[in-house]
């Protein structure tokens, strides 16, 4: 395979581009709890530029806080970690994830020296 990485390879035919660590993805995370809006969505943005992380927050009702997130598989999961904790204003009760169906894509093996 020229240009690649060592020990890259590409995905089959058949192979779930989910189970990739590097595919991108787009999903939903609804989390339940008291929440304190501006605290959680500057919490939700620091953490997924730091993540390099596309989406936005917003409330769906009173106790209920929508993040829509794309991203490295990876990275997303450790959003939805850091939103299971929360801000210090917000008590976090229950959390959900939820991956959007056909919206993933495989991801790219990247050169460790890349980084």
């Amino acid at each position: 395979m020229q240009g690649s990485p060592p020990g890259a390879r590409p995905m089959t035919a058949g192979e779930d581009p989910v189970a990739d660590d590097t595919a991108v993805e787009t999903v939903e995370i609804r989390i339940k709890g008291r929440i304190d809006a501006a605290s959680f969505a500057e919490f939700v943005s620091h953490y997924s530029r730091r993540l390099d992380l596309d989406g936005g927050c917003r409330m769906a009702d009173a106790d209920t806080l929508t993040i829509t997130v794309k991203g490295r598989r990876a990275l997303v999961e450790m959003l939805a970690t850091a939103c299971s904790l929360g801000p210090a204003r917000s008590l976090v009760n229950d959390i959900q994830v939820r991956r959007r169906p056909g919206e993933t894509t495989p991801g790219k093996t990247r050169d460790p020296d890349s980084y």
